[in-house]
């Protein structure tokens, strides 16, 4: 049986059951989870009652991750159609996610306004901007010519950057490097330092009310 029939058989069960499903999508760096119930199944598709704030990110994103019991794993779809006035949506194209769904559930923020970072590695110092951060480690764009061949995985590095009135300086791990368009993406793992974790956790914590604000009146 093919991935998508499983999956729309599962959703069967759910409706059948009068029970509901979680909608999975982010914005801003941030995960949005909701609850939805299963409207009518059709010939490869689902259509699903849904939230304002999803509504929004599914407008955005083009496509959802589904979480249910009756699923043997986490699964994508994409939109076919949207009424955010009426809070449904027509699904399809339905996909297990696989592991890259547990990314995809780490609470992390993006930066409102950019925050310069500075990275030091064997005497060089690398420069960039904070792209989004979680309590356990930080996603940063390089803007060092050739900063790539510096960072190699799992080498130590020290990182330095300004959360609200705070000067965060420690060592963090390359978890990895990576080109995404025409620049690099460095991640960098500092989940061994528990000294970061309160600053960390404040901007966190205002981040996620700011943003979720800004997801609500849009």
């Amino acid at each position: 049986m093919k991935q998508s029939d499983q999956i729309l058989f599962a959703l069967e069960r759910v409706a059948k059951a009068h029970g509901e499903v979680e909608l999975l999508n982010g914005y801003k760096g941030l995960p949005i989870v909701t609850k939805s119930s299963v409207v009518r199944l059709g010939d490869g598709t689902a259509t699903l009652n849904v939230q304002k704030r999803q509504a929004t990110c599914l407008e955005l994103e083009g496509h959802t991750y589904i979480l249910c019991a009756e699923l043997e794993e986490a699964a994508s779809a994409t939109v076919i159609e949207l009424d955010k006035a009426a809070g449904k949506v027509d699904l399809a194209n339905f996909l297990y996610a696989g592991r890259k769904i547990g990314e995809r559930m780490i609470l992390r923020v993006e930066p409102k306004d950019p925050i310069p970072v500075t990275i030091r590695i064997e005497g060089q110092t690398i420069s960039g901007n904070l792209i989004d951060i979680s309590i356990d480690g930080a996603g940063i764009h390089l803007s060092t010519p050739a900063a790539d061949q510096l960072l190699k995985r799992q080498s130590a590095a020290q990182v330095s950057f300004q959360l609200l009135n705070t000067r965060l300086e420690f060592s963090g791990t390359v978890a990895y490097v990576k080109a995404v368009h025409d620049a690099n993406r460095l991640g960098v793992d500092f989940s061994e330092d528990p000294h970061l974790k309160a600053a960390i956790n404040q901007y966190i914590s205002q981040r996620r009310a700011e943003i979720m604000s800004e997801l609500d009146a849009m």
